[in-house]
Order: C-alpha cells, then sequence, then structure tokens
C-alpha cells in the first residue's frame, strides 16, 4: 500500500466529517493477512487520551493479521527507531488494557476459525463481535457504547425512529449476546474487569 496508515486528530460534528474526508481509500485489498498490528503497535505508543477514562477502539475488520510487524516496517512507515519486531498480538493485549477494544467481524466465517481465534487471543473472545450485515456496522458500534454506559434504552428509541421495529429487536438480541460476562472476585464481590489478563490479584 501506498497509504498504509492514516490518522486524524480526534474530532465531532463537522470537523469529524472534515477529517473522514480527507481520509484516503486505496481500494484493492484481498490480501491476507493485514498489517492490524501496526495500527496497534501505534496506538500503543502513539496515542495518547489523557482526559478519556477507558476509551472505545472499534476495529472493523474480516482477516488475520501479520503475527509481527517487522522493525523496519515501523521505520518505514511510523519514522520510529525500533530494536526488533513487535509480536502483533502482544501488542493488541497492551492496547486492550488502555482501551475498551471491540473487533466488529464482517459476515462471513466461523468464530472457532483462524480469524476468529487470533482475533480472540489479540483482545479478548468476548470482544469480537460477528456481524450479520455489514451495512449497520455503525448501529453495532454505537449499541456497544450506548449499552456500555447504560443508555441503550435511549439508543433503541433513537434506532426506532429511522429503522423497522423488527432490525432494532435483532440488533438489539445480537448485541446481547456479546455483552462481556462480567467475573466476581471471589474475596470482595467485586466485578473483574472484561480486559483483565492472567493472575489477577484483589486490593482488598
Amino acid at each position: 500500500d501506498s497509504w498504509p496508515l492514516q490518522s486524524t486528530e480526534f474530532a465531532r460534528g463537522f470537523d469529524l466529517e472534515t477529517h473522514l474526508k480527507a481520509i484516503y481509500g486505496e481500494g484493492g485489498g484481498g490480501d491476507e493477512p493485514e498489517s492490524y498490528g501496526l495500527f496497534a503497535h501505534w496506538v500503543d505508543t502513539h496515542v495518547s487520551v489523557p482526559n478519556a477514562t477507558k476509551p472505545f477502539l472499534i476495529v472493523f475488520g474480516d482477516a488475520t493479521m501479520h503475527p509481527t510487524v517487522p522493525a523496519g516496517q515501523i521505520k518505514h512507515v511510523l519514522g520510529d527507531s525500533w530494536k526488533g519486531d513487535v509480536d502483533s498480538i502482544d501488542a493488541w493485549q497492551r492496547v486492550a488494557s488502555k482501551w475498551n477494544t471491540w473487533f466488529l467481524r464482517r459476515p462471513g466465517g466461523r468464530p472457532d476459525d483462524a480469524v476468529g481465534q487470533q482475533w480472540a487471543k489479540a483482545v479478548g473472545k468476548q470482544q469480537v463481535v460477528q456481524i450479520d450485515d455489514e451495512l449497520r456496522a455503525v448501529d453495532y458500534a454505537m449499541g456497544l457504547i450506548a449499552r456500555t454506559w447504560g443508555h441503550f434504552g435511549d439508543f433503541k428509541e433513537n434506532m426506532l425512529a429511522r429503522q423497522d421495529a423488527d432490525k432494532v429487536t435483532e440488533l438489539e438480541g445480537r448485541l446481547a449476546e456479546v455483552t462481556p460476562r462480567l467475573l466476581v472476585c471471589p474475596s470482595c464481590g467485586a466485578t473483574i474487569p472484561p480486559e483483565a489478563r492472567g493472575r489477577f490479584s484483589c486490593g482488598y
């Protein structure tokens, strides 16, 4: 690709529309694996959101990723000198520890195939969402955010104003299936963050 990684500043409203229009779509595609690991490394090392608490990061895709990000690619694309290659799964796990990360998978494939297994390892099995209609990807993303923030009722009401009830019910049911199951600490009874990995120590 001539433009393998493009980004903008965070924005909303008219500014967001302007930023999105500035992104160049190369087209083509069809190759696999893809360079999702490079994006994860960039987020991990270059993106700062000091005023946000567990911000959302939602990826839309349908392919596996290269297992490693070559140091030469990091230098070529990001301009950073890096000691050795970067493990893509490790990069995504670091990102997922700081961001509420979801992978929205385009229609096709199975949860237990190579794509599903690799992304489950990268961001957590409960964070991989198999969507049924890619034209509704934004609805899925906004629904996940609304449910997490406890405003799904408002989101549902907004959807009913522009979509028929059957479509809204279908989406609601699908999101209910993928909402992370919260684990409870046996010592203090508090919920354990879904992104917690390895041994989780209770502070009480």
